[in-house]
């Protein structure tokens, strides 16, 4: 990405210590509950920042994008990629809207159907909110983003039906399987024509240049990894970098260890696709 105009972050400054990890390129900055502090100040920034008597307050609704896209300017990173706490807040509102791309990791069930529905409300409200506070106010000097473009959804932790020889056995049961279906409707039917309305989505013929396994708008199904999410958090290590030792300390064996040695590798495939998906759909 470009970032030019970012780079006013010093080797001192602790907001630019990203912590580095056992991939070359890939590094983690950790959040902090204190930033959900920060929260309310957005909402009342959106309120009063347009004020001259509240100038001050202007650029607090985009100083957070500012400061990450800071640090990735000065540490040459690409991709920024921000895990949202599922709520409506200020401080989500900021971060979404000053984005390039959005996803929308979803489980098959009833609550993620309900929240893409109301996400079809929710996000065409902020792109008016946020461009408008930039139409309107005059003391920014912080550039504030309202335009992120919508990929697609994620479906994820369902259980995969048994199957038998040489069948798929990453289809969903049937009950996930019903679903998946809504919330795929949902997404298509709801939220795609809300968000195109405002120009905040890709196009379908650009989603089916990249994605030739899933029809739009899913990037990918991602069924269950269960135990292996509680190997990895008890070694403290990715899914696809667990080995034989990690999982026989687990009390694993004979064939449950060869079941779980094939579920590692399955992982980091699943994954690997999916880093691929999203580098060609965010391509400019």
């Amino acid at each position: 990405m470009s970032l030019s105009g970012y780079s006013q972050v010093s080797k001192n400054d602790s907001t630019a210590r990203i912590i580095p990890t056992s991939l070359e390129n890939l590094y983690i900055l950790p959040g902090n509950l204190r930033i959900e502090e920060f929260s309310t100040q957005i909402t009342l920034a959106l309120e009063l920042g347009r004020s001259p008597q509240f100038a001050p307050m202007a650029n607090v609704p985009g100083f957070l994008s500012y400061s990450l896209k800071s640090i990735a300017d000065y540490h040459e990173i690409d991709f920024i990629l921000i895990d949202m706490a599922p709520s409506l807040s200020g401080l989500n509102e900021v971060l979404l809207m000053g984005s390039d791309f959005f996803i929308a990791p979803c489980t098959p069930d009833f609550f993620s159907e309900i929240a893409l529905k109301n996400l079809s409300r929710v996000l065409p409200e902020w792109h008016r909110q946020i461009s408008e506070y930039k139409k309107k106010n005059k003391y920014l000097s912080i550039p504030m983003s309202s335009s992120p473009k919508f990929l697609g959804v994620i479906q994820q932790n369902y259980r995969p039906r048994k199957t038998l020889g040489s069948d798929d056995k990453n289809q969903p049961a049937s009950a996930f399987k019903v679903w998946i279906e809504r919330v795929r409707g949902v997404t298509n039917d709801s939220l795609v024509p809300e968000l195109n309305k405002i120009g905040l989505a890709i196009t379908a013929e650009r989603f089916k240049k990249v994605v030739h396994d899933q029809s739009p708008y899913d990037i990918s199904l991602i069924s269950d990894f269960n135990s292996l999410i509680a190997i990895s958090q008890m070694e403290n290590k990715p899914i696809f970098e667990l080995n034989i030792e990690d999982l026989q300390k687990a009390n694993y064996s004979g064939a449950v260890l060869k079941t779980m040695k094939e579920n590692v590798e399955k992982f980091r495939l699943t994954f690997e696709i999916l880093a691929e998906k999203i580098i060609g759909l965010t391509a400019s």
